[in-house]
């Protein structure tokens, strides 16, 4: 039932929209495929996708999208702008990788009888 209301409300809408458009000076026609919610619903389930939460709270929200936007600035591209050879690579980042770094090798102490001798 309720997608059957988001569409009237979707058919309302165009109906109310194109009118008005086209009395706009210069506006000669109106493409309705231009009304595409495609790269918001894109968008928001990139969210889902990052965070796994249905309905985020706005700290949740902000979190995911700071994260999404620091994952395709330019800014970790310039990164190995100074190495040779690395910059036909495509470098990529996984912001959400949790994965702890190698640690250097333990070094053993040395016994009382080794530090005396």
């Amino acid at each position: 039932y309720v997608t059957v209301q988001y569409f009237f409300y979707s058919v309302h809408s165009f109906c109310e929209m194109v009118p008005e458009l086209l009395r706009m000076e210069g506006v000669k026609f109106f493409l309705s495929e231009k009304l595409n919610q495609d790269p918001i619903e894109e968008h928001f389930s990139k969210h889902w996708a990052k965070g796994g939460v249905e309905n985020p709270q706005l700290e949740q929200y902000m979190m995911t999208e700071r994260k999404m936007i620091v994952a395709k600035s330019k800014m970790i591209v310039a990164m190995n702008v100074n190495f040779r050879g690395r910059t036909k690579r495509k470098i990529v980042i996984d912001i959400d990788d949790k994965t702890l770094l190698p640690k250097c090798p333990k070094v053993p102490k040395k016994s009382n009888e080794q530090k005396h001798s």
